[in-house]
């Protein structure tokens, strides 16, 4: 049997819901062999005992299955879990309530395969679905990029849109255990940071990344702010040294406080955009925050036209 080449983790916490889901995508993926760590996160509901009824149902030689535990609350802290114990060259994380494409790992082996080059790539990026309660279903863009401006400005880069290879991802310190929202934006802005080698599948909508009131962000941006709060802290830590990105943040600030002001919230958006606007004064910021109260369509790339100077 061949060395195994990936490893998928996938954390859960009280998702009885939809595991049964997720794990038959699991086990519908073609590619072999492949291992998986399922980390559970101090769930209380029948999650553990979906995972363990999977385990032994479906492991073998060629499609090793894991089962570990992380009480320390946060998605971050049990991917970290299970980053500790992957042994193959690369890594890639799942959510317990999506459903994964099939021919995914074929598509990502065929990639790395066509290298010419003894580059080690760091991450393969892709673009994912997203699909919603009323039958919706869109492609979620842009494209990933290695740009750190077009993260910060539009999250591009998810959890279930990198392939990442393990050293790489373990030199740049892993997950943030102390983001608890947005971590994969947060995490996402450091790789880039990092200047990696990147490839990108150039097939489009792999996976069905679903969309729903349980989903980890939450039902609204109100309903998490100082926790998002705390992961724009983290990510001006991580950029401190690039004015450019820290400008981005401010950019991505008064998109979070325009979305927080349509939500019903008007008193915490505008205390959101006097910070932004105290340091930032110039008209193209004023005109900026109007755009993002009023109009708040494709605000990033309305910032990318005022602030041409920012790299894209």
């Amino acid at each position: 049997m061949p060395t195994p080449l990936f490893t998928i983790v996938i954390p859960y916490f009280n998702r009885a819901q939809f595991l049964p889901a997720t794990l038959a995508s699991l086990h519908q993926l073609t590619y072999r062999p492949l291992r998986v760590l399922l980390v559970d996160n101090h769930s209380t509901d029948t999650s553990a005992a979906l995972c363990r009824e999977f385990a032994e149902q479906h492991s073998a030689p060629d499609f090793s299955i894991r089962l570990l535990e992380q009480p320390k609350p946060g998605a971050a802290a049990a991917r970290n879990a299970g980053l500790a114990q992957v042994e193959t060259p690369y890594v890639y994380f799942f959510d317990s309530d999506d459903l994964l494409t099939p021919t995914f790992f074929d598509d990502v082996a065929a990639l790395l395969s066509q290298q010419t080059t003894s580059k080690q790539v760091d991450m393969l990026t892709l673009t994912t679905r997203m699909t919603f309660p009323d039958g919706r279903s869109v492609l979620r863009r842009p494209r990933p990029s290695t740009s750190a401006v077009r993260q910060v400005l539009t999250g591009m880069l998810s959890t279930q849109s990198v392939v990442w290879r393990t050293a790489f991802l373990r030199d740049i310190g892993g997950w943030n255990e102390s983001v608890m929202v947005w971590n994969d934006w947060e995490l996402g802005l450091r790789a880039l940071l990092a200047n990696p080698t990147m490839l990108t599948l150039p097939h489009e909508g792999y996976h069905q990344i679903q969309q729903h009131a349980q989903s980890i962000t939450g039902e609204s941006f109100s309903s998490r702010l100082p926790q998002l709060l705390h992961s724009f802290s983290q990510a001006e830590q991580a950029a401190h040294n690039h004015p450019t990105i820290l400008q981005a943040l401010d950019g991505r600030r008064l998109i979070l406080a325009g979305h927080i002001h349509h939500e019903g919230n008007p008193q915490e958006a505008a205390q959101l955009r006097a910070q932004v606007l105290s340091r930032r004064t110039t008209w193209r910021w004023h005109l900026f925050a109007f755009y993002c109260f009023r109009i708040r369509k494709a605000a990033w790339q309305i910032y990318t036209l005022l602030f041409a100077a920012a790299k894209m």
